[in-house]
């Protein structure tokens, strides 16, 4: 092994403890990139600090071991590990190989290394900070999902467990060969005015609209049986390929919380406040509220992640700031932060509607079959034609079209403003 290359679990197990590996790269951090500076709204992730991730995500594909090499554990006997995808805070992730291909396909799989030591502690393997994550947990509501003959295809298959290994605890998941939803959608083209609008962009919200009722399928799944995941956001959805097209599939359980009680209708209450800061709700993150309801708190950030997938930016940095308390005004003030940082002509009227109903106080916020209720994902009269772009400009009301057109122009005090202020400038930039 020379210096600098990564070795894979098979190969440090192998080896003899004693022996560290010199020169061995800096082990890259999971969601590292991600900055306070970079979570904007209309700004998300500059192209250098991608560019850096990217890079410093990729490791050395490993060839394929001999039978020989294999360790004593049974992990080693029936997969094979290919390259490291990411690291976590109990471990690593990584694409692995099924020998055997019992679990169906090509037996490409995602391989979830956790140490035990960590995992018992819940401190980082790295920093040893504490985290709230509990692998327990994880594994219980997962295994708990998949016993379900109702369980959706949205919520991505856990094919086995392996707790034989001393020092390791291995989940073995169906692999997203499509990527998570973030780099998908930072990889997306949008238009900067109506007039642009394509049958490409047309076909992109065609497939939001299914990832979202999907998404929402399995989030009602979980909520019926009072489970909720406590940190959706567009990291923890991958997509996977499926024929011709992409489905999408919810990972990540290690924040979800299980409720004893078996009445689907109540409120799941809850003190652990989790999840990312640019995705949580308001009650989530403040000091005056004691405990939320984490079915209301998923609802939430499933009109974050669709509010991204419609505008490629962030609605607000901090779910206490000035932009996210604007959200809970209504149509009328979500609309104008959208012309401000030329987004509007990307929404249109039932989609802004959806959103606003979801992005309100905890009383009164749509819950989960509202949300599937509603004209969006039914695909109601209110939809706009997805046949032809065409079609869609020219059945804009003349309110709808003059917003936009205030959307695409730019006075010469705006132009001023931005040259005054600097900061402004950055709500015009892409994700």
């Amino acid at each position: 092994m020379s210096n600098g290359q990564e070795t894979t679990p098979v190969e440090k197990h192998s080896m003899d403890s004693s022996g560290p590996v010199s020169g061995r790269p800096e082990p890259y951090h999971s969601y590292s990139f991600i900055t306070e500076k970079d979570k904007r709204p209309g700004g998300g992730y500059d192209r250098h600090t991608r560019d850096k991730y990217q890079a410093s995500s990729q490791a050395p594909i490993q060839k394929p071991l001999s039978p020989t090499s294999y360790a004593t554990s049974s992990i080693y006997d029936r997969y094979r590990f290919v390259k490291k995808l990411e690291d976590t805070h109990f471990g690593s992730v990584w694409e692995g190989s099924d020998v055997h291909r019992l679990h169906g396909g090509n037996g490409r799989v995602a391989v979830k290394e956790s140490k035990k030591s960590s995992a018992m502690s819940k401190r980082h393997c790295r920093s040893r900070k504490t985290v709230p994550e509990d692998v327990d947990m994880e594994i219980k509501i997962h295994q708990m999902c998949m016993s379900d003959p109702e369980c959706p295809n949205a919520i991505i298959r856990l094919h086995d467990v392996i707790t034989s290994d001393p020092t390791n605890i291995y989940m073995i998941m169906e692999f997203g060969d499509g990527g998570s939803l973030l780099d998908h959608l930072q990889n997306q083209t949008f238009p900067k005015r109506s007039s642009e609008i394509t049958h490409r962009h047309v076909q992109w919200k065609t497939d939001v609209r299914r990832w979202f009722r999907d998404i929402c399928l399995a989030v009602e799944f979980m909520h019926d049986r009072n489970l909720c995941h406590k940190d959706l956001s567009l990291q923890n959805l991958l997509l996977k390929s499926s024929g011709s097209r992409l489905d999408v599939k919810v990972v990540d359980f290690g924040l979800s919380e299980m409720f004893a009680f078996s009445d689907p209708t109540r409120k799941c209450m809850t003190r652990a406040k989790v999840g990312k800061s640019n995705f949580a709700s308001a009650e989530c993150y403040s000091s005056k509220v004691s405990t939320f309801d984490a079915k209301s708190n998923d609802c939430w950030c499933l009109g974050v992640i669709l509010f991204m997938c419609l505008t490629q930016c962030s609605p607000y940095e901090n779910p206490l700031d000035e932009n996210a308390r604007t959200l809970h005004r209504g149509e009328k003030y979500i609309r104008r932060n959208l012309q401000r940082w030329r987004k509007s002509h990307l929404v249109d009227d039932c989609e802004l509607h959806l959103l606003a109903s979801i992005f309100r106080s905890e009383s009164i916020r749509y819950n989960i079959r509202q949300i599937l209720e509603h004209p969006y994902i039914r695909g109601g009269d209110r939809l706009r034609d997805e046949r032809s772009p065409v079609s869609y400009r020219r059945s804009q009301s003349p309110e709808v079209s003059r917003r936009q057109r205030q959307d695409e122009s730019v006075t010469w005090k705006e132009k001023q403003r931005y040259v005054a202020y600097p900061r402004n400038a950055q709500y015009a930039t892409r994700l």
